[in-house]
């Protein structure tokens, strides 16, 4: 770390920021539906959640190779997008796998030990402990998988992509 202003806190608020882009909307709705309890809310937490969970990785990917949260701009991120659907829905549905993985490994977990983290059987607990952190290093591993499949996108898709062209 030669500085860590343009080392740590330019690259965690630009992810605060596309984190906000992507997801805010997904907020907004949840406060709402907490707030007015509205049917029309709870719709709109599914779609602006369902937009968000399809537009971060794209909006990652060109955040991060172009050092900029301008890059989410929704011009570059959608064409990009439609510039490699195939590629890009394969590395959503191995996102969705990640997830998939992790709930169901939490849940056998959560049924194997059913008194949960209060349990007073150290068998239990110790199943628990090494249970949670091995499933904790396999999400990372997956999704470490995740991002290579990302950028390998851009390296195979780098003129259709036409990031540094604009």
């Amino acid at each position: 770390l030669g500085n860590v202003v343009e080392d740590v806190l330019f690259p965690f608020l630009r992810m605060l920021g596309l984190a906000l882009i992507c997801f805010g909307p997904a907020v907004a709705c949840a406060v709402w539906l907490l707030l007015q309890q509205n049917p029309l809310a709870a719709l709109l937490l599914l779609g602006t959640l369902g937009g968000g969970l399809l537009y971060f990785p794209m909006a990652f990917l060109a955040v991060a190779t172009l050092d900029s949260l301008a890059a989410a701009n929704p011009v570059v991120v959608l064409l990009s997008i439609f510039k490699a659907p195939l590629e890009y829905f394969v590395v959503l549905f191995f996102l969705f796998v990640v997830g998939a993985v992790q709930a169901a490994g939490t849940a056998i977990l959560n049924a194997l030990v059913t008194e949960g983290w209060t349990t007073h059987s150290m068998g239990e607990l110790i199943i628990l402990i090494v249970g949670n952190v091995f499933l904790s290093f396999f999400a990372l591993y997956l999704l470490i998988v995740a991002v290579h499949m990302l950028g390998l996108i851009y390296v195979t898709k780098k003129d259709r992509l036409g990031w540094y062209k604009q």
